[in-house]
């Protein structure tokens, strides 16, 4: 049980410090000429982070395929 309360802390601080280093990376991202300009008319819409925005963008791929 010990080691369980020492190793808890550890993996909490391990795993927060790969999502910092994910937001940075998303961050770098988001500036790319690509994704610039939809990120932000996305981000404008309330609750729309730019992570959120960047996802759906990923997803939706071009716009002009639909009708």
């Amino acid at each position: 049980m010990e080691e369980t309360l020492i190793e808890y802390p550890v993996t909490y601080h391990e795993l927060n410090n790969r999502l910092e280093r994910m937001d940075k990376c998303i961050g770098k991202l988001d500036k790319q000429k690509r994704y610039v300009e939809n990120v932000n008319k996305l981000v404008c819409f309330r609750r729309i982070k730019v992570h959120i925005a960047l996802s759906f963008l990923v997803e939706v791929g071009d716009f002009k395929r639909f009708p």
